[in-house]
């Protein structure tokens, strides 16, 4: 039976939710039982607010939004989850939980790598054989001396000589024997750390040019025309590149990986180093972290580049379009708002929906150029303690430069919006000349992504012969595509801009904005200003593991 135009079934005992076949196949599923959306008119109302449409209680529930949680992977191989409430530490610590002798050093020595508390130094030291390795270099660990309470320490240096790691924290305990909470290895050593989105799900949508859109999510494939978006896990912050391979067994996983492999770790060794790869920022490591690049994304390299670099792992991609645009529609039906720099509001409404939104983010500042080339700006440890939860950290001005809110979405680390842009694949750009149109070329096969538009099966169109202005619309066809197509002098339709130009060589995409554009960064800002080959220090990218194929 065809049950492409089914739009409700009933039987005696009532309506029908969902249909299956033996296997479990989902035949046929009520858009109004198990789907929810946002719908917005940009042709009546200047606002950023949506209506949520389709099941209420799943508005509250976010089916797909509450499987997204932090793990640790290698590969397609998930090693074990984080702590929901807390990254740094594993949601299962069975058998991590061990007693060890911790020294107090007669003299502390200066911290490695905390930049803002002052208390913290370098206090204790552990000697055991767990450390005749890298495994927990960069580890946070709690030292319990009492039967409650747990002291954060960070493992900052390690001598596998002597087997001996070196702890980091404001506490000071007497020497002596204490259990100790060993955490996530999270510096490539058991593999890579992303967030889960915890199976696949499907998006559609209904594109009435402005007038009353509509995007749809569900776990079911409710109408036949429906995305189908993998089950995929997605670095929690932009991409780290090992510049430099170790060739060494100490590091485990990341030990055995090819020079210019790109990763999802937090990792502060100079094998490591983000940005630009310029050693000139390393002095700044302990001193004001959002300067130096270590323990940081790589920035400065064409498409290709982050491309090839990406799918040295099994699985792995840059972020491309479907994943970009199913994260954020993920986002939007979440709040049902397109401002993600409203206030972080972290109560519910009275009828139970979130409300408001991640703050401005880390967006402006002071001489940037000079403060840190315009390269990464947050380390990408920064709110691991906020685990798959939704908050906003905040980093006090240092110096002469101005404060950050650094929003934590889901369990992803400065999300998509500020701080350095975001290179996404899959989503090539040409201004054709005679249709007087930018097109947009993607595809849906992954061994087709690379920087020629002749083999992709998709073409959108999107604007005209104009330049650049506030974004006040976008055509998202019957998928939930995100290509604008409406730009106008007021930001209150979705609080991003939109960088067109008319040069017709073929464009990357780029999104989210930068620190240096200040209010402009938006989920929806998107750069199409830029060849492929394009490199700057302010441009980074995203990693993603398939897991669905």
């Amino acid at each position: 039976m065809d049950f492409s135009k089914v739009t409700s079934l009933q039987i005696p005992e009532g309506n029908v939710t969902k249909i299956e076949d033996k296997e479990g196949n989902i035949l046929w599923a009520n858009i109004n039982k198990v789907a929810y959306g946002v719908r917005w008119n940009s042709v009546n109302q200047a606002t950023t607010a949506c209506e949520r449409i389709g099941i209420l209680e799943l508005h509250k529930t976010l089916p797909i939004q509450s499987r997204f949680k932090v793990c640790i992977h290698k590969g397609k191989e998930i090693q074990y989850y984080c702590h929901p409430d807390d990254s740094r530490f594993r949601q299962d610590n069975t058998g991590y939980v061990k007693t060890l002798p911790i020294v107090l050093l007669s003299e502390a020595q200066p911290a490695i790598i905390e930049d803002t508390d002052t208390t913290v130094k370098i206090r204790h030291t552990i000697t055991d054989n767990i450390f005749a390795d890298y495994k927990y270099l960069y580890a946070f660990i709690k030292v319990y001396t009492d039967n409650t309470t747990g002291n954060v320490c960070r493992i900052t240096k390690i001598d596998t000589t002597n087997k001996t790691a070196y702890l980091e924290s404001n506490h000071t305990f007497e020497s002596g024997d204490y259990s100790v909470e060993l955490g996530c290895s999270i510096n490539g050593y058991d593999g890579e750390i992303g967030v889960d989105t915890g199976g696949k799900f499907y998006q559609w949508s209904v594109d009435n040019d402005g007038d009353d859109n509509e995007v749809w999510q569900s776990l079911y494939k409710c109408v036949p025309y429906a995305r189908e978006i993998k089950r995929h896990i997605i670095g929690i912050d932009r991409a780290c590149v090992l510049n430099v391979a170790f060739n060494d067994t100490k590091w485990g996983w990341i030990g055995g990986l090819e020079a210019n492999t790109a990763v999802n770790v937090i990792n502060y060794h100079t094998n490591l180093r983000g940005g630009s790869n310029n050693s000139s920022w390393d002095k700044y490591l302990g001193v004001d972290n959002f300067r130096c690049q270590l323990g940081k994304a790589r920035t400065n390299l064409p498409l290709a580049t982050m491309r090839g670099y990406s799918q040295k792992t099994d699985g792995g991609q840059m972020l491309y379009k479907q994943i970009w645009e199913a994260i954020v529609w993920s986002y939007v039906i979440e709040y049902a708002d397109f401002d993600v720099k409203k206030a972080y509001n972290s109560e519910l409404t009275t009828e139970g929906y979130h409300q408001g939104g991640l703050g401005n983010g880390v967006i402006g500042g002071n001489d940037l150029d000079n403060y840190n080339n315009n390269e990464k700006f947050v380390p990408n440890d920064y709110t691991l303690e906020l685990g798959n939860n939704t908050g906003i950290k905040n980093r006090a001005s240092k110096g002469n430069q101005i404060a950050w809110n650094v929003p934590h979405w889901r369990g992803f680390n400065v999300f998509w919006y500020g701080d350095i842009w975001i290179s996404v694949d899959n989503m090539l750009t040409k201004y054709d000349t005679i249709k007087q149109k930018r097109i947009w070329y993607y595809t849906d096969d992954i061994s087709k992504f690379n920087n020629d538009i002749t083999n992709k099966e998709h073409q959108i169109e999107g604007l005209g012969n104009v330049n650049e202005n506030w974004l006040q619309e976008v055509r998202i066809n019957n998928k939930g595509d995100i290509v604008p197509s409406k730009i106008v002098n007021n930001n209150n339709y979705k609080n991003s801009y939109h960088l067109n130009y008319t040069d017709s060589s073929i464009h990357t995409t780029f999104a989210g904005g930068r620190s240096g554009g200040g209010s402009r960064c938006g989920l929806l800002y998107l750069d199409a200003n830029s060849s492929a080959g394009f490199a700057r220090s302010r441009v980074g990218f995203a990693k993603v593991t398939i897991l669905d194929t």
